[in-house]
């Protein structure tokens, strides 16, 4: 008997090919982002007399609750059992590209009369998307601005004294994981910076300074301005980023030691290694070089964006948040818990 690591999602090794009599596909098989993609694998692990055996998902949560599972299963400190919560939250299934939001004439004309504030957030984020996966976001983004429209004007005939204000909360900024539990979704630019790193093992070496705000912080300012009294004139526009900059050299430092990398060498040749990575296989979008998708972005805009070039400013949503008042930089326990979390899950040795 013989042990070896393999992912599934990736071009199994020539010593594994056409090998295998059984494949037994568990739970973490289906959990996989294309199961097509992680079959095709599998087939080719196979024999030509060889079998897949795909166990059946014991538990099925119904889809409600999977709503709430997720979240729960990156650290949010909620109880599924907790009515009080329960009974205040609404789950609707539907696909907001549609039109109306993809919402039956009776469900939209409930929400245009009773909505109060509308937060769109979770902007889908994929670092080996290509452009035209973003459409239905941007279509996403086009029917809430519909929806906000529709409330004011129904509000507007039936002469309501409430004003009703709009405000545009934004972050270009690098959403870092939680500060609570570490979990930073790894399927975003930084993320495959870091891994291709340890892979390289070799961190590249940027100058000025950063600015990454902890989800948690930035879930807590954005309920900081919604929440804000009726009588407070509010702003336009709020940025939402870490106020306070620091250093890359010092995260970098954290970085090289958590992850055991010997050398952090200039950007532009930690590029050129990234481009001229030896097997081509790898540069696809489940290769084990993904970064190879991105280098034109990080060749191009990364400095410019992260590293100090654009800063948005903040005044407005420090004046309405004492969240973002109080942030300060990523500490050197907290990066370490962003790795760890990624150990933890898989995505880094």
């Amino acid at each position: 008997m013989r042990f070896a690591v393999h992912d599934i999602e990736k071009q199994p090794a020539p010593e594994l090919v056409g090998t295998q009599h059984l494949v037994v596909a568990s739970n973490a098989v289906h959990a996989t982002p294309s199961l097509q993609d992680s079959t095709r694998c599998i087939r080719d692990i196979l024999r030509p007399d060889g079998f897949l055996c795909l166990v059946e998902i014991i538990r099925v949560f119904p889809r409600p609750r999977r709503q709430w599972q997720s979240p729960l299963n990156k650290g949010t400190r909620l109880s599924l059992e907790d009515e009080a919560v329960m009974d205040r939250v609404d789950v609707i299934e539907t696909d907001l590209s549609k039109p109306s939001l993809g919402l039956s004439e009776d469900v939209y004309n409930s929400l245009a009369e009773n909505v109060t504030d509308i937060v769109h957030n979770a902007w889908l984020m994929h670092s080996k998307w290509p452009i035209k996966r973003f459409e239905p976001q941007l279509r996403i983004m086009m029917n809430m601005i519909g929806l906000a429209r529709d409330i004011s004007a129904r509000r507007w005939r039936a002469g309501t004294k409430t004003p009703v204000t709009f405000e545009f909360i934004s972050s270009i900024a690098t959403i870092a994981g939680s500060s609570l539990n570490g979990y930073w979704n790894p399927t975003e630019h930084v993320s495959f910076l870091v891994e291709l790193s340890q892979t390289l093992r070799a961190l590249p070496d940027f100058s000025g300074s950063l600015g990454w705000t902890p989800v948690d912080e930035m879930a807590g300012t954005l309920v900081d301005i919604l929440l804000q009294p009726e009588d407070v004139r509010l702003h336009s526009i709020y940025h939402i980023e870490n106020p306070v900059r620091q250093h890359w050299a010092d995260m970098i430092a954290t970085l090289a030691d958590a992850l055991d990398i010997p050398d952090v060498i200039p950007f532009g040749e930690w590029v050129c290694r990234v481009r001229e990575w030896p097997v081509r296989a790898d540069y696809g979008a489940d290769g084990a070089n993904p970064a190879y998708l991105l280098t034109g972005f990080l060749d191009e805009n990364f400095t410019r964006m992260s590293c100090g070039g654009l800063l948005m400013g903040t005044a407005n949503a420090r004046e309405h948040s004492p969240t973002l008042a109080r942030v300060v930089p990523v500490s050197e326990a907290t990066t370490r818990l962003y790795m760890g979390k990624w150990r933890e899950m898989g995505f880094l040795n």
